[in-house]
């Protein structure tokens, strides 16, 4: 109880009787106590003799005899007085360490003191308090704010935004009670929004129960059938009872959809009867069309000889790092496949065919895709990196710099008919950019325009697809990030670039991921000859009909994202690739799953297909681990 916690004159803890305590560097000879041969504690001196003791050294020595202990001169307690104000300033000048733990400063002892109360190791209980209650918890100055990060006492603002300052400590009980929280729809519509927004959501949910409040023309009433608000169209076309009809008996009744089973009228039933024989029959060429189907799903695999799964024919490792480009650089002949791996700052191109790797170049930058357009000549290839689109030979190692373009983080581009070197190309930022490469004069920007509305700061483009024209008109598609809507745009490209008969395709959940594009010139303005085939994050692939606008297949099976598709008007299926490691083959014409055609022991990163004239069809797959694998379908 007679202990304090630390003293604030020497920072040591001690009795008050026992003096002060300091951790001297060098004491002075001067300065160290004759009876107990260590330094002076609280130094005192002899009125009669003038020596210096530490002073409760010499109140025991005075209580077992009156006397000096160096002199033995007669001295009393009466006669102790304090050591001179020279002696004194000595003293104080003394270096001496800081107590503290962990503080390594040297000070003089007569300033320790004033450094005890701004060491920033010194210990400190923290202020803190609500109402009665106080944090207390004991910590060094330095720690205050890594303490202030986690005390439960310290006021901060709620997470969700909605304004309000709290102690940390009841942010727990404000989460659940907070208007701007994120829920769910209750009603399972999977969308999330505030929870102070939840009426606001009920009344535009399309799970969400509504009265139709339609009038029926014979009685007044609204028509009050409940349904869900996606189901209205369905409500509305065939069992309102607001829209009325004449008997189609001619007994000039007016009937409703609601009440046409109970009418009476003879002619009448002899009619619905008839309607729904008709019905019947179409119910019955429906299942007679779903069994056609299921047996043509299996005389297409065996028309073209397939039987999935599909079985390897040979195998190549690039490397130990993801292939994330793969494509042929010839049009017929033996199958060759570029196969570009991405490093951590460079970039590496194979030159590949089922018999292995003929070439391996290592690149300057590190390439995001590599690609050979229409009309590109044999031997050069088209590579994008952040600062732009060079054009590569297969011969040489080291791409020449002058042929980099303008606009920097291009996604696709492509060539224009007959047109090399002129390139067109679709930037991460929307910009659409035409340009020409010339072997001795560098390039040279032709156009550029934006897709981006109003140059919004937020238009991001997460994937794109381009098709060339012969009438100098390019076709874009293109996805956005934090979107699942995909941009469709028609660009004139001479002589400057213009867009025109822009819309939207909406239907994926998650921005898609990769995207492929089909054009039919000869049949380009008929429904199916421009198919646009999107894979998402949200494992669904969708094609879609960009005549019509709509969206005529959803594809589902893939349990991981899309991350690459393939497809040629040559052949009757599409090939998706996915992070469940599975390459999955669907039939183009109708969307019908065909199977797993083949798996890797890594996810799959991209696919790539080889049309032969002599009607030989190669699959190469690459993956996640650098690995490259063919098929013969």
């Amino acid at each position: 109880a007679a202990m304090k916690a630390r003293c604030e004159t020497c920072g040591v803890a001690h009795r008050r009787r026992d003096g002060h305590k300091y951790n001297f560097e060098a004491l002075p000879e001067e300065f160290i106590d004759p009876i107990t041969m260590e330094a002076l504690v609280d130094p005192v001196q002899l009125q009669a003799c003038g020596h210096v003791f530490s002073r409760g050294v010499l109140l025991e020595s005075l209580k077992r005899a009156a006397t000096c202990p160096i002199d033995r001169k007669p001295a009393k307690t009466c006669d102790i007085r304090p050591i001179p104000l020279i002696l004194k300033g000595l003293y104080d000048k003394i270096i001496v360490l800081c107590p503290q733990d962990g503080c390594k400063e040297r000070v003089a002892r007569g300033d320790l003191h004033t450094h005890l109360k701004a060491c920033p190791q010194r210990l400190m209980s923290c202020p803190l308090k609500l109402g009665k209650a106080i944090c207390g918890v004991a910590h060094i100055v330095a720690e205050t704010a890594a303490h202030e990060e986690v005390c439960p006492f310290v006021m901060i603002p709620c997470p969700s935004l909605c304004g309000t300052i709290l102690p940390r400590r009841s942010l727990p009980h404000h989460k659940p009670r907070c208007p701007c929280r994120v829920v769910e729809c209750s009603l399972g519509c999977g969308d999330s929004h505030p929870a102070r927004a939840t009426r606001a959501h009920r009344s535009t949910c399309v799970l969400a129960t509504v009265v139709c409040q339609r009038i029926v023309p014979s009685t007044s009433a609204i028509c009050g059938a409940r349904y869900t608000r996606r189901d209205e169209e369905i409500h509305l076309a065939t069992a309102c009872a607001a829209d009325a009809q004449e008997c189609p008996g001619g007994c000039n009744a007016l009937l409703h959809k609601a009440e046409g089973p109970t009418h009476s009228c003879v002619a009448h039933m002899h009619t619905l009867v008839a309607s729904q024989a008709i019905e019947l029959e179409k119910q019955h060429s429906e299942i007679l069309r779903v069994i056609e189907a299921k047996l043509t799903q299996t005389q297409l695999l065996a028309a073209h000889g397939i039987a999935l799964p599909l079985k390897v024919t040979s195998s190549t490792k690039c490397g130990a790092c993801p292939i994330v480009s793969l494509g042929l650089t010839a049009a017929d002949g033996v199958p060759t496949f570029f196969a570009l791996a991405k490093w951590t700052e460079k970039s590496r191109m194979y030159l590949i065919t089922p018999q292995g790797i003929q070439k391996a170049i290592p690149l300057q930058w590190r390439v995001t895709t590599a690609s050979r357009p229409r009309d590109m000549p044999n031997g050069k290839l088209l590579l994008t990196h952040h600062y732009g689109v060079v054009v590569a030979s297969e011969e040489v190692e080291i791409i020449n710099e002058r042929s980099l373009l303008c606009a920097h983080d291009p996604v696709v581009v492509a060539i224009p008919i007959k047109q090399f070197p002129k390139t067109l190309s679709v930037h991460r930022s929307g910009i659409v950019q035409a340009t020409r490469y010339l072997e001795e004069e560098g390039t040279e920007v032709l156009g550029r325009n934006t897709l981006s509305p109003e140059m919004d700061p937020h238009f991001r483009v997460q994937a794109a697809a381009l098709w060339v024209r012969p009438t100098k008109t390019a076709l874009i598609a293109c996805s956005l990030v934090g979107r699942g809507a995909i941009i469709v745009a028609t660009a004139h490209y001479e002589p400057v670039i213009e867009f025109s008969d822009r819309f939207e395709l909406a239907g994926h959940r998650n921005a898609p991921v990769t995207l492929a594009l089909q054009v039919s010139e000869k049949f380009r303005s008929q429904p199916g000859s421009q198919i646009l085939v999107s894979g998402s994050q949200d494992r669904t692939i969708r094609v879609w009909d960009l005549i019509a606008r709509t969206c005529v297949h959803t594809l589902a099976g893939h349990t991981g994202t899309i991350r690459c598709l393939a497809l040629s008007f040559w052949s009757p299926f599409i090939f998706s690739g996915s992070d469940d490691r599975t390459v999955r083959m669907w039939a183009r014409a109708d969307g019908t799953p065909l199977g797993v055609c083949c798996t890797s022991a890594s996810p799959v990163t991209a696919v790539a297909l080889h049309d032969s004239d002599d009607g030989k069809k190669t699959l190469a797959v690459g993956t996640q681990a650098g690995a490259v694998a063919f098929y013969q379908l």
